[in-house]
């Protein structure tokens, strides 16, 4: 695998370049066609604008900025999945009207 390789234009980010585009490519030619467009979000986003991003980048990555646009770090998607798998199970506990006192498999007569 490859690491995150990002394009900037002075301070501002231009999108990712692929690590394959980048060992395949010849000297001469120009980079700017293969470079993908990279989602980013301000380092206070909440959970949901998170989500939202990735629900629409599914198999990409996220750049976190600071107030300044500085990019500050990159969110993978295999970073994002175990937190959203934890939110979805308790999502789906809270809409079934299972409290912590029970138990998703519990029977009828149980509860």
């Amino acid at each position: 695998l490859f690491p995150t390789i990002l394009v900037l234009d002075g301070a501002k980010l231009v999108g990712e370049l692929s690590g394959h585009e980048l060992v395949l490519s010849r000297p001469s030619q120009h980079i700017l066609p293969h470079v993908k467009h990279i989602p980013m979000l301000p380092y206070d986003s909440s959970e949901q604008a998170v989500a939202t991003a990735f629900l629409h980048h599914p198999h990409g990555k996220i750049v976190v900025t600071d107030k300044d646009k500085a990019i500050i770090g990159v969110i993978n998607t295999d970073d994002i999945i175990p937190l959203l798998r934890d939110h979805t199970g308790s999502g789906l506990y809270k809409f079934a009207g299972v409290v912590r006192d029970e138990d998703a498999y519990d029977g009828p007569l149980v509860k």
